[in-house]
């Protein structure tokens, strides 16, 4: 066999091996950049009023399973544990109303305010008693998205009532397992050895198109031949 052949074949195999090395080393850069950025992440609320926070999608199941018990929850095969800590911000104002009359008081409030009330409080004293009443008005809503950032993070975006602070929020999964969909068409390119009857080495050269599962491929060699094949993957 010819040394250029073999130079040839050596170019080609070192090509696809350096290829798939690189791609591997960036991969696994990649992830240990996106650790790092979850594990220093800080809870942040930008101008818009919506909290943010890195979700940590790298826990093993023990770990999961662990923090789950902490939570007192019994449940199986749990995928995600979120913990929201918050308080409901301190307000300083005026009672709404105030009645006196001799030794009778009624006292009237709104948190946050009357306009926009979360809850209403009465205080209520007479000859007989003194009554306070603490009512829910409506419900407190906390919403919250998860989202895909363009450095391949989970973060979590959460918006509460502007009188609610969060104080911290943890939310961690079992690794992100979605995968892309694989595209429809791709690019195939290989080599190989033959030897013929009258024990002659060639160097087959095939490279082709993969449209799903089914594989169409061209060989050529160095004996002057070329093929054709068309494969189906079941």
């Amino acid at each position: 066999m010819r040394i250029t052949s073999v130079v040839l074949i050596v170019i080609i195999i070192s090509l696809l091996f350096t290829n798939k090395c690189s791609k591997d080393n960036s991969e696994s850069f990649k992830k240990r950049l996106q650790n790092e950025l979850i594990k220093n992440d800080k809870l942040t609320l930008d101008k818009e009023g919506i909290y943010r926070k890195y979700v940590s999608d790298s826990l093993t199941k023990k770990q999961l399973n662990k923090k789950v018990r902490d939570l007192e929850i019994k449940v199986k095969n749990p995928i995600i544990v979120e913990k929201i800590v918050l308080r409901p911000v301190d307000v300083s104002k005026k009672p709404d109303t105030v009645f006196i009359e001799g030794k009778n008081i009624k006292i009237t409030d709104y948190y946050p305010s009357k306009q926009d009330a979360f809850l209403r409080y009465n205080f209520l004293k007479n000859n007989n008693s003194e009554v306070s009443k603490f009512t829910f008005i409506k419900d407190l809503n906390i919403d919250l998205v998860i989202v895909e950032t363009d450095l391949g993070i989970l973060e979590a975006k959460i918006k509460a009532p502007n009188f609610i602070k969060l104080g911290n929020v943890e939310i961690d999964m079992l690794p992100n397992k979605i995968k892309q969909k694989s595209k429809k068409f791709g690019f195939l390119i290989g080599a190989g050895l033959d030897k013929n009857k009258n024990k002659e080495m060639g160097i087959t050269v095939n490279t082709g198109l993969r449209y799903n599962k089914t594989y169409l491929q061209i060989q050529a060699t160095t004996n002057q031949s070329i093929g054709i094949s068309l494969t189906k993957e079941f």
